[in-house]
């Protein structure tokens, strides 16, 4: 009689840890493979071409390919994403232009503060070399002044009143 409860208990173990492997396998298998090939949502941007008129610019107006960086001064991959972009200008100067939009995320606490301070740099047209002090010192941000990176960029004694 002890054997039998004994059976019936492990049998029971066995049907309840195969029914919660399964309802688990089901979940991972929607979350990772289901969801991660349905392909990401698209949207169709009808005014597309105002993304590149705010900004500052980097290049000429009339530039054959402008691309627009949406970016955050203390983001490492923004960081690399803007190297590769200042690459490609050097490749085709006149051909290429690119046009910095500030996206500071929530998670970097100085990255709204330093596009602040860029936007004052790019009011006296220095926005190109204080944008590369912000990056090729990202990790002082924060600890470093603005004004330390307005004297190094060359920017003018307005940027202080900015």
């Amino acid at each position: 009689m002890l054997r039998a409860k004994d059976l019936t208990l492990n049998v029971a173990l066995v049907l309840v840890t195969t029914a919660a492997v399964a309802m688990v396998s089901i979940r991972v298998y929607d979350r990772w493979f289901v969801q991660a090939n349905s392909g990401p949502e698209t949207r169709r941007i009808v005014a597309w071409r105002n993304f590149g008129v705010a900004g500052n610019r980097i290049g000429p107006s009339t530039a054959d390919v402008t691309i627009v960086e949406f970016s955050d001064f203390q983001c490492p991959v923004c960081r690399d994403a803007s190297q590769e972009l200042k690459e490609i200008r050097g490749q085709y100067p006149d051909r290429v232009a690119v046009v910095f939009r500030y996206f500071p995320l929530p998670i970097h606490p100085y990255a709204t503060s330093a596009a602040h301070a860029a936007e004052c740099a790019g009011k006296q047209h220095a926005f190109e070399a204080y944008q590369n002090l912000l990056f090729s010192s990202q990790e002082l941000i924060g600890h470093r002044s603005w004004t330390d990176y307005a004297r190094d960029a060359g920017v003018s004694d307005a940027f202080f009143s900015c």
